[in-house]
């Protein structure tokens, strides 16, 4: 029996994001995303990046990624990761603040902090840098004064899925959004029994 390809390595391609592009782009977009959500009331592990990567909190986007400015909020935490001048990896962290997600199509307030935006470029992937962003990207919220910490993460992510259930994270809730021209659908399920 052949072994099945994992849904992520076919959907988690640049030829399927120019595809969802061109559909959104003509009215017809679908999103389903499962809310982690994480206690900082426990010890947040430490994982460390690799050697060669350090990590630093960066005023506004990285140059790399200047997309990210507009949704920046001036008490917005980025956190990056570089190998020498090379982006490694970012994530960021908004503690007590709403933020849009644009695969929902709406604004999503989170209790505590709301980690988002976590992206490592391909030559990167593999080597713990991802994990290492959330971790301290938890342990920053929680300096902060949050008591929870949330992300949202699509259903056929599993890299990302890995990286935030290895941080402790647990998916407890589904969001859908579903649009074609002007019908819309939007829903909320329970998702610990997934």
């Amino acid at each position: 029996m052949a072994a099945r390809l994992p849904l992520w390595r076919v959907t988690r391609t640049a030829r399927a994001r120019r595809l969802y592009e061109w559909l959104a782009a003509r009215g017809v977009t679908g999103a389903r995303m499962y809310q982690y959500v994480r206690d900082l009331d426990d010890d947040v592990p430490a994982p460390s990046p690799p050697e060669r990567v350090t990590l630093a909190f960066e005023g506004g986007a990285p140059p790399e990624l200047e997309r990210l400015d507009g949704d920046l909020a001036r008490d917005d935490l980025v956190l990056v990761a570089r190998s020498g001048d090379e982006l490694a990896g970012q994530v960021v962290v908004s503690v007590g603040r709403p933020v849009r997600v644009p695969p929902l199509d709406a604004t999503v307030r989170t209790d505590g902090a709301y980690l988002w935006r976590l992206y490592v470029p391909p030559a990167h992937r593999d080597c713990g840098i991802a994990t290492a962003l959330v971790s301290a990207g938890v342990r920053a919220a929680r300096e902060r004064g949050a008591d929870r910490a949330s992300a949202l993460v699509a259903t056929d992510n599993r890299p990302s899925q890995w990286v935030f259930e290895a941080n402790g994270f647990e998916a407890r809730t589904l969001h859908t959004y579903y649009r074609l021209g002007g019908l819309s659908h939007r829903g909320r399920t329970d998702a610990t029994g997934r």
